[in-house]
């Protein structure tokens, strides 16, 4: 909201001026990339590497977040659906390895301009077992697809009020402005990551994960498409830096029914950071149907305190809340209230059917 405020202020100067801003803009948002509270359920979102890393025939996961309500007074200005979709698909050169194969898209809308940014991937993972009881693997993982952003239409109409001055009577404001149909770009992203996971023991599990993104510093410069002045100089590049990303977590049985798992995630964008912590408390409910009752806290640093609650089905279904409480700059504007989010993941299995030999019944006598 902060870089929206400074814009309106700049786009009462000059067409350079306006370059300006529009590279801060974007770049300021860029740094303010896809983040989830609930991010260990959209594991492709932030690990290629995860890709197929699950006991099952195909996991599909999806997650709705919304947030800013309180500050915008308007619902949908900040939303963030995502989808994902992987499976294992063969054995890799030894038995006890495998590949996994997914796809991911997710579409983001911040703002009051309608900057949206859409991205469809694609994911592969070889998983490498160091045992053969594959208690212990070590994974790695590549992701590609294309990332596109845009103002839209109203967004752009609004710009121009806001270079004139909110003059009804100056029609196209700024010149700059307008001689330009739209405000967009596109590129392909590359991420790669690496993915260890261990059984410490018969019941207790540690992870840890880390992956890049944004290889090859792509130009997410919003001047990249719609017809523009020619007599006007181009705007320079708006690289991208590397996308670090970070997490660990283990996963520790306290009893027969009670386990506990403390998470850690970070992730660096240039000089833009986020660090999270977690604590998810897991109580067997229902041995018999398999219903497990997780709840927790978090907190992001600097930015929020998150509530956490949700319910496994057997070991298929898992449907979870998140809730953030503001506690950044903004705290006073929002009364507290951040973003909501809502997931479900879902893993399918699918068992071949036996094709046993025919058995000989062999007459009495």
């Amino acid at each position: 909201m902060a870089s929206c405020h400074l814009i309106n202020s700049l786009f009462m100067k000059s067409s350079v001026t306006v370059v300006i801003a529009l590279l801060l803009f974007t770049s300021h948002l860029r740094s303010q990339d896809i983040h989830f509270t609930l991010f260990d359920m959209m594991p492709l979102a932030f690990n290629p590497a995860e890709t197929g890393a699950f006991y099952g025939t195909y996991r599909v996961a999806g997650i709705y977040r919304d947030q800013w309500i309180a500050v915008s007074g308007v619902p949908d200005q900040f939303k963030t659906p995502a989808l994902s979709v992987d499976l294992p698909i063969i054995k890799g050169f030894r038995d006890q390895d495998w590949v996994g194969v997914g796809l991911m898209f997710y579409s983001d809308k911040a703002g009051e301009l309608g900057l949206t940014t859409g991205s469809f991937k694609l994911s592969a993972a070889y998983h490498l077992g160091l045992n053969k009881k594959g208690t212990t693997v070590i994974s790695f993982g590549y992701q590609f697809g294309s990332v596109g952003r845009r103002i839209s239409n109203k967004g752009l109409e609004k710009l121009r009020l806001e270079s004139n001055g909110f003059d009804p009577t100056m029609p196209n404001g700024d010149p700059l402005l307008a001689n330009i149909d739209e405000l967009k770009t596109s590129y392909k992203d590359h991420v790669g990551g690496v993915f260890f996971k261990t059984q410490v023991n018969k019941v207790n599990l540690l992870e840890i994960g880390f992956s890049v993104g944004n290889i090859g510093n792509p130009n997410t410069s919003l001047f990249g498409g719609g017809s523009q002045d020619t007599t006007v100089a181009p705007p320079p590049r708006l690289e991208s830096p590397l996308r670090f990303i970070g997490s660990a977590s283990y996963r520790a049985l306290l009893n027969k029914r009670f386990a506990l798992k403390p998470i850690f995630f970070m992730q660096t964008l240039g000089k833009a950071s986020e660090i999270v912590v977690q604590v998810i408390g897991e109580y067997l409910v229902n041995p018999e149907k398999q219903m497990v009752l997780r709840t927790g806290f978090g907190y992001r640093f600097g930015d929020a305190l998150q509530l956490i609650v949700g319910m496994d089905f057997k070991s298929n279904l898992k449907v979870t809340l998140g809730y953030d409480i503001n506690l950044s700059k903004l705290s006073a504007a929002s009364n507290g209230i951040g973003g909501f989010e809502l997931s479900a993941v879902y893993i399918g299995k699918i068992y071949k059917k036996p094709d046993p030999e025919p058995i000989l019944f062999c007459p009495r006598f």
